[in-house]
């Protein structure tokens, strides 16, 4: 597979991911005991070993997909449909 000019065959995920392709699964299975925005900041730390900027990213992602006012429920008591809005979107 070709991805932005470069051969992706035989990558680690986290070094595709840092290369800045993602996949999304379909079954949901968030980190139901962290918040909903350290969930997102657990993706973006998949492009920075900065958490600040990490977080900084999460919530401008969580106010794109409307669920900044969700950022400190726990993730695993949002219902399905929301769950998968705040899916790894960093």
């Amino acid at each position: 597979m070709i991805f932005n000019g470069r051969r992706m065959n035989g990558l680690h995920p986290d070094r595709v991911c840092k290369l800045g392709m993602a996949r999304t699964w379909q079954k949901v299975r968030p980190l139901t005991n962290l918040s909903v925005l350290d969930n997102v900041v657990v993706g973006a730390l998949c492009r920075t070993n900065s958490v600040k900027e990490a977080r900084e990213v999460a919530h401008l992602q969580l106010r794109v997909v409307r669920l900044d006012e969700k950022a400190r429920l726990l993730a695993g008591v949002l219902p399905i449909g929301e769950r998968k809005s705040s899916k790894w979107r960093a």
